[in-house]
């Protein structure tokens, strides 16, 4: 009897212990397979692969193709309209009008850039072509980067705009030129100078004859 109760305890211990072993060996497993796991998930975020892809940017990608080249009929100098006649207020004609360019880009050389003086019909902006009263080519320069070009012609009443011409090979994608902004002449009153005023005062005035000497020397006639 008490060989058997030493035997069931003995049993009893022993499947505790087996039991606990493979409770610890099930733990111990799923410790290392989640460790594993998180340590393959880490190096694979982990492991980024750096590169990087050659791009090529132009200093002046306005004025260039794909290529980063320059039109070669384009020597890249840039002008534009900074000044001009000042005809803000009421202006009289006859008057000779003029602009001023300032050059943006490199010594011009090469490129033809021209002007044209317009006679429009209205300041309403676009400004439209009217009739061409001058022309030229920008060849005046005031300055290093200055340029001045003006109309030699004495203009009469009427509304002008300078109109400059973009040279061949400039790299405009719209517009090939540029206006100024529109000057409007008008007809004043002569007003007499002061010479003309001081010639009036020299000359002496005519004297006033009385009626009574008129009829005297009137008598004097018909005897």
């Amino acid at each position: 009897m008490f060989r058997l109760l030493r035997m069931e305890k003995k049993g009893k211990v022993r499947w505790r212990m087996m039991l606990f072993l493979r409770l610890s060996f099930i733990f111990c497993l799923s410790v290392m397979i989640c460790a594993q796991f998180t340590g393959d998930t880490s190096s694979s975020f982990n492991d980024v692969k750096s590169f990087s892809l050659p791009v090529q940017t132009c200093g002046d990608f306005q004025y260039t193709d794909d290529d980063c080249r320059y039109d070669e009929r384009w020597d890249q100098s840039d002008l534009h309209i900074t000044n001009q006649t000042d005809t803000s207020g009421t202006v009289c004609a006859p008057l000779q009008l003029y602009a001023e360019l300032e050059n943006k880009g490199k010594e011009r050389t090469v490129s033809d850039w021209k002007w044209e003086l317009h006679k429009i019909t209205s300041q309403q902006q676009p400004l439209r072509n009217g009739n061409v009263v001058d022309k030229g080519l920008i060849t005046d320069k005031k300055s290093k980067t200055i340029y001045k070009i003006e109309s030699k012609r004495s203009l009469q009443p009427g509304i002008y705009a300078f109109k400059v011409y973009k040279p061949e090979g400039y790299p405009a994608d719209e517009e090939k030129f540029e206006w100024s902004k529109p000057m409007k002449l008008v007809k004043c009153r002569e007003q007499a100078t002061v010479s003309d005023l001081k010639k009036t005062e020299k000359e002496p005035a005519e004297p006033v004859k009385e009626s009574g000497e008129e009829h005297e020397k009137n008598a004097e006639t018909d005897q």
